[in-house]
């Protein structure tokens, strides 16, 4: 069988790929390492985010969601005692 693709019409528009789950977790984390603010754009929604935002919170992390934009003003240094941590089933943020 042979099958010829002719060239169609120019296609105009933006593409956004799908956030990753890994990097969203990586973000989160480096952005409660500091002591100002940071702004991620376009998170991944998934339990393991989810989690790692909870641990950060109750390390002292202040933490708003938006509109496809998590807002977080760092612990840096001095994180809080926060008793338990619930990592979920994230093996990434267990080991974070």
């Amino acid at each position: 069988m042979k099958v010829y693709v002719g060239p169609g019409i120019r296609l105009h528009g933006t593409v956004r790929a799908p956030a990753s789950k890994n990097y969203t977790s990586r973000y989160i984390w480096v952005a409660a390492l500091t002591e100002g603010e940071s702004l991620i754009h376009f998170p991944a929604e998934n339990d393991d985010a989810l989690a790692l935002l909870d641990c950060c919170q109750r390390l002292g992390a202040k933490i708003s969601k938006e509109q496809e934009l998590i807002r977080i003003h760092g612990f840096g240094r001095t994180p809080a005692l926060p008793g338990t941590l619930d990592p979920g089933n994230g093996g990434l943020i267990l080991r974070l």
